[in-house]
């Protein structure tokens, strides 16, 4: 469900960043992926988890390292 829910936020995000007046509401958004407008401002409104936190610290690591490595993964 969290999934959904962060599509429906990045399309808004990028909808109200730009000049997108033909983007879609969050309504219709979340009557095509059949979630409910209420769930979702409720998802969005809650702090992150420890288990979301602990994501985005690894992922800003791991994303440090690929770049020292200039853009090479793994040992060889």
């Amino acid at each position: 469900m969290s999934e959904k829910y962060e599509f429906i936020a990045d399309c808004a995000a990028t909808a109200a960043d730009g000049d997108s007046a033909d983007a879609p509401s969050i309504q219709k958004m979340c009557t095509w992926l059949k979630v409910s407008k209420s769930g979702f401002y409720d998802w969005r409104g809650r702090p992150m988890s420890a288990t979301a936190r602990r994501r985005e610290e690894l992922a800003v690591k791991i994303q440090a390292l690929f770049d020292y490595n200039d853009g090479v993964y793994g040992y060889r």
